[in-house]
């Protein structure tokens, strides 16, 4: 069996594939998505968001529980109970009924709600790190989708190439101008061409689907704007104390509060308790006092002590590490970036108008017998294998700048925009 058609069939093909756009859906029904539009159906939707968001409620609470102070303790005593079997029933029971209250020193109430208000800004932070991480997500998926789109396009650009060679070498081999086994072998590459297309085709619709499951089912129909693949548009620098830096603050924050904490736990706590003493023997009462102080002093909380200024420490340079790397992981991607526009100007404006016109001129030389089929396959490879490394270079540029943009928090607005809305 052939792979090209006759020309009835060609005909026929065309009326039906005439009569198939009308009954089929146009592409432009589906919904063509950018970028911002993904992240902003993302974040509206996101359970992400809405657990960040309950987690960082919940430790806004625990600053009102940090400011509660010791609660007071009302006790009931009765002494001098009668031996069993006496008579003298309750002649000398007493009982007292006392009022006790824990007076915190040094400070503690006020060290408590520090650590309460850094963890709190912590988690704030963190929220909109983790809003960052989502939106890097779902902006590697949109590349993903788009880097998808143009293996598509490459495969489709293939496949015509390999019926248009297959058409020519069947003219030639009906004129008797080269065996069977050419037009053979060129129906051999056409199909397999076919079945690369197919591949390609059914990844795109998977990537598109991938996409489309951040804010749906993943069953709607996404269609991406190929410009946006084309367009090598770098992110602006970043500018101000970026969310993670933020975090590592509120942490350090905490780590000083905390061990501003352990050190007013040095100071003991008296309790204080007043009362009233019943004596049933002569049916009498008293007022008493009482005032207790814990033992032990400053040796009691040493541990914890030195466990909190070693935990300030590690908190403190764990932030000037992060800072460093950060900036460091900056700096590379940027020159990656503008490595990657350099290269995709010189693939756009030197090989690829290279290596089109040597297939154009191998397929001109082999009409007239000047080349063989071996020839056409080898100029046909070198032009597919310039626009993947072109596809390769774009993806590549689109991926390094959405992790520029999660370091430079450049998506941020996104998260203020959708949270304030009613």
């Amino acid at each position: 069996m052939t792979l090209l058609p006759s020309r009835g069939t060609n005909s026929f093909l065309s009326a039906c594939l005439i009569a198939g756009s009308i009954i089929l859906p146009h592409p432009a029904l589906a919904e063509t998505i950018g970028l911002q539009d993904a992240l902003r159906k993302t974040i509206a939707v996101a359970p992400e968001r809405l657990a960040s968001s309950a987690t960082v409620r919940a430790t806004q609470a625990s600053i009102d529980q940090a400011s509660q102070r010791p609660l007071p303790e009302l006790s009931l005593e009765a002494d001098n109970f009668p031996a069993v079997g006496s008579d003298r029933i309750g002649t000398r029971l007493e009982t007292t009924l006392s009022y006790t209250q824990s007076i915190e020193m040094g400070g503690k109430r006020a060290a408590r709600i520090k650590v309460a208000k850094g963890e709190t800004l912590a988690s704030k932070a963190q929220h909109t790190v983790d809003m960052l991480d989502l939106f890097l997500t779902v902006e590697t998926a949109w590349v993903e989708a788009l880097a998808a789109d143009a293996d598509l396009a490459l495969a489709n650009q293939k496949l015509k190439i390999s019926r248009s060679i297959a058409s020519e070498l069947r003219s030639r081999v009906e004129a008797g101008r080269d065996p069977k086994f050419i037009a053979a072998r060129g129906i051999a590459d056409a199909n397999a061409a076919r079945a690369e297309y197919e591949r390609a085709q059914s990844e795109a619709r998977a990537r598109a689907n991938e996409l489309a499951s951040f804010w749906g089912n993943g069953t709607a129909r996404v269609t991406l704007n190929p410009a946006d693949f084309v367009d090598l548009k770098r992110t602006p620098s970043a500018a101000g104390v970026s969310p993670d830096e933020a975090v590592y603050t509120a942490r350090s924050r905490t780590a000083r509060a905390k061990f501003s904490l352990e050190q007013s736990n040095n100071a003991q706590d008296p309790n204080v308790s007043v009362g009233v003493r019943y004596f049933n023997n002569d049916r009498d009462a008293a007022l008493v006092f009482g005032l207790s102080i814990p033992l032990g002093g400053t040796s009691a909380n040493r541990g914890n002590i030195e466990q909190a200024r070693n935990n300030t420490i590690a908190s403190d340079q764990t932030a000037i590490a992060a800072a460093n790397m950060r900036a460091r992981h900056i700096t590379r991607l940027q020159s990656s970036l503008q490595a990657g526009i350099a290269q995709a100007t010189r693939m756009q404006s030197d090989v690829m108008p290279k290596a089109k016109s040597a297939l154009d001129l191998v397929r001109q030389g082999f009409r007239r017998g000047a080349f063989t089929y071996l020839d056409v396959i080898e100029a046909e490879r070198s032009l597919i294998e310039a626009n993947a490394s072109l596809n390769a270079i774009r993806k590549q540029f689109h991926l390094d700048n959405a992790l520029l943009a999660r370091l430079t928090a450049q998506h941020i607005g996104l998260v203020d925009v959708v949270e304030a809305a009613p």
